[in-house]
């Protein structure tokens, strides 16, 4: 331990950081203490000094090292410190990771008995004797604030003459957390290079960061501490039971505990969950491959695989054999799954195991076949899941009675059921998508064909009979699907509340049933509900958050949550990215011959076509979408767009080789669904808009707050508060207060 009265001097290549400044400086005047935690490499004491240098705090520094000469000296200087209450200087201590578990109890006891003021820099998380402090007089400060933000990241670079692309500057923040030890070594090699942000250079800045850790945390353990650490590094949390199994010794919570103490990238949590930071098991799995042999590291993994099976944790279960490459046991859970209520759905989550599979393993069991037939499907290879098809066709020929011939003809009926496609509403494939044909099955296809042919009523009573039977004896999947028909009807007839209750329902539905599988696609059909109810902040966030990425691998599951992502595009007014994922679609729904579909596409990129301005192109894909629709019947497809298709069906030339009946039954309906919804699908004038800061200011208003009380409030200048209250009478189209409070809650702007 060493005790410096000065503070440290920070190190060349400094940017000054009043973003972090700021973050130290204000709940510094509220708090007595602020407690920086970050693992190390983050920069924590330079930002400390940087703070204390640029606000001139007078502050007396203690750095406890590992070295253990005057030991009760530094305590003493320390503690006569912290008695000294007329003192005026602040008190860091630095590596407070490094007390043991008896000092750290004792010092924190200290702290809170003391009247004086503390910053304290820590590699470990905050003591859970001081936690209960936090907002009191407690401010914790950790990775979050200290991470370089993405303008931090180009002034920092630019001290060391390198200029980063906007790219460079993206995957800097994103790969390296905006980590100053990382950006260092990056900056460092890519002037002595000369090289841009490249892979070369992101591998090497790892070889530094492993040799850092090396010499800084595991070349410091003894064996015992250096084994545990590597072993409990093949998982992503552990308790301190499972350690014990894992390792074969007890009383390994000692050790994770001294850890966690330590700040060794170990986050824990009630009631004995240790959650391992993934940078550092990416670190220890790089230093168990040159330390532990093979076949031990193969058994430690069977051996969790084992238990986390024997517990249902079968996502853990299937990693940990996955990593031993025991594919007995994947093949084992594999084919309980795929008999399982969620079948679909686990078998797309888990297609990793599947394609990891040597292929004369998976021919062995008709079930894997199956699977593998069914990936190709879900994944829109159809190619694959011919072969795999005629596979068991290949293998049932020939095969004599018996069950191992029951069980492959079994799965050939299955996929002759998903692989089929009669172009109708009741197509077997829609059906199969949602799970296994069962109870009420044909009766929601059934609904679902009346409600397109517009026949409201038989399709109301239709689904409610059928939800009354599946909620006895059918399946989730089906009830789900169900839900779903009658929440649009209610849709259509105006009634928002029972819509909504329904969707909350569904949800209760799905809880009970812990089919967790489906809340993708339950937040799918509430974002559908919300395009027309205006919830445009909702629309935004699945969006940004929770659609389906249409630029990773496509799945047939979440079919509908593209179809929802098409409307929030057009939405938005992002209207390429609309066209491309309906281009991307459409070689899908025409192999699996799905004519509902292709007329949707084609009827949404009309709209699209015509708010670009090309009309002529928007009439060819409308009277496509129409012809389709006449063939089969449709009118809710079209209907249900209201506004964004009523305005181009009233203005429908003579080019469509439809009948004048169908269009005025089409145009009807969607003149009630116009008039009922008018804002579907259509933002309101960008000028209308307002801001966050906007709406911020306007519910402080109607709170009578006058101007300097919304700028106190707001943490912002006065003259800041005016533009913002200009802005909006501009866009509300008032001239006072009270005329801009009632006008936007008239339009719902503010409650």
């Amino acid at each position: 331990m060493t005790e410096k009265t000065i503070i440290p001097e920070l190190p060349p290549n400094m940017v000054f950081r009043p973003r972090l400044q700021k973050i130290f400086e204000e709940p510094f005047k509220k708090r007595r203490i602020l407690y920086i935690s970050a693992y190390m490499g983050w920069g924590k004491t330079t930002a400390v000094a940087e703070w204390l240098i640029q606000y001139k705090h007078k502050a007396v520094w203690f750095c406890l090292e590992e070295r253990k000469k005057q030991k009760q000296d530094i305590f003493h200087s320390l503690l006569n410190e912290m008695n000294e209450k007329s003192g005026e200087k602040l008190i860091v201590i630095d590596h407070y990771d490094l007390l043991d578990k008896e000092e750290l109890g004792y010092m924190n006891l200290m702290l809170m008995k003391s009247t004086r003021r503390f910053v304290i820099i820590s590699r470990a998380e905050l003591p859970e004797s001081l936690s209960i402090y936090v907002g009191l007089s407690v401010h914790l400060i950790g990775i979050d604030q200290l991470k370089f933000t993405e303008s931090e990241t180009v002034e920092y670079f630019e001290t060391w003459n390198i200029s980063l692309s906007d790219q460079e500057v993206s995957q800097l923040t994103v790969r390296q957390r905006g980590c100053a030890l990382s950006y260092r070594y990056t900056a460092c090699l890519m002037q002595a290079s000369g090289e841009t942000y490249t892979k070369n250079i992101r591998l090497k800045v790892l070889e530094c960061l492993y040799r850092y850790l090396d010499a800084e945390l595991l070349d410091k353990l003894d064996q015992t501490e250096r084994e545990v650490l590597l072993k409990i590094g093949c998982f992503d949390s552990v308790t301190a039971d499972q350690a014990d199994l894992f390792l074969g010794s007890s009383g390994n919570f000692k050790i994770l505990d001294d850890f966690r103490r330590r700040g060794f990238f170990l986050t824990f949590f009630l009631p004995d969950v240790y959650v391992l930071d993934p940078f550092f098991k990416e670190y220890l799995t790089y230093v168990r491959k040159k330390s532990i042999p093979t076949e031990e590291s193969n058994a430690i993994y069977k051996l969790a695989g084992s238990y986390f099976e024997k517990n249902n944790d079968i996502s853990q279960a299937l990693e940990c054999y996955g990593n031993a490459k025991d594919y007995e046991s994947i093949m084992r859970i594999l084919i309980r799954l795929s008999t399982s209520e969620s079948g679909q759905a686990d078998l797309w989550k888990n297609r990793k195991y599947y394609y990891d599979l040597p292929e004369e393993r998976v021919k062995e069991e008709p079930a894997l076949c199956c699977g593998m037939a069914m990936l190709g499907i879900l994944s829109f290879h159809l190619e694959e899941a011919d072969a795999w098809r005629e596979y068991l066709e290949d293998r049932l020929k020939g095969l004599p009675e018996g069950d191992k011939k029951t069980e492959i003809g079994n799965k050939l009926a299955y996929l002759a059921m998903a692989m089929s496609g009669s172009g109708s509403t009741n197509d077997l494939l829609n059906i199969f998508l949602y799970g296994d044909v069962g109870i009420g099955a044909a009766d929601v296809a059934a609904a679902e064909c009346c409600y397109q042919q517009d026949k409201i009523q038989e399709a109301f009573v239709q689904i409610a009979g059928a939800i009354s039977l599946i909620e006895q004896k059918g399946s989730i999947l089906i009830l789900f699907a169900a839900m779903t028909v009658q929440m649009r009807i209610m849709m259509l007839l105006g009634e928002t509340a029972t819509a909504k209750s329904i969707l909350n329902r569904m949800g209760d539905k799905i809880r009970e049933a812990n089919a967790d599988f489906l809340y993708p696609h339950l937040e799918a059909v509430c974002v559908f509900a919300a395009l027309y109810q205006n919830d445009y902040e909702r629309i935004d966030y699945w969006l940004k958050n929770e659609a389906p990425d249409e630029n990773a691998a496509f799945c047939a599951l979440d079919i509908f949550g593209y179809n929802v992502k098409l409307r929030a595009y057009i939405l938005q007014e992002k209207y390429y990215p609309a066209i491309g994922l309906a281009e991307k679609l459409r070689p899908i729904y025409t192999a699996f011959h799905k004519n509902i579909d292709l007329a949707q596409l084609d009827m949404l990129l009309a709209i699209v076509y015509h708010r670009l301005g090309q009309k002529e192109k928007a009439e060819d894909y409308l009277c496509q979408a129409l012809e389709k629709g006449e063939k089969y019947g449709y009118i809710r497809l079209f209907a249900d767009q209201g506004e964004s298709l009523y305005k181009m069906l009233k203005n429908m030339g003579e080019r469509c080789s439809i009948s004048k009946n169908y269009l005025k039954r089409v145009k009807e309906a969607a003149k009630k669904v116009a008039v009922m919804y008018p804002s579907y699908m259509i933002l309101p004038s960008k000028q209308d808009r307002l801001s966050a800061s906007e709406t911020e200011v306007l519910n402080l208003i109607a709170q009578g707050k006058a101007n300097p009380e919304i700028a106190d409030y707001l943490s912002i200048s006065l003259n800041t508060v005016k533009f913002h209250v200009k802005n909006i009478y501009s866009k509300l189209g008032v001239n006072n207060r009270f005329q801009a409070v009632h006008t936007a809650k008239l339009k719902g702007l503010i409650p």
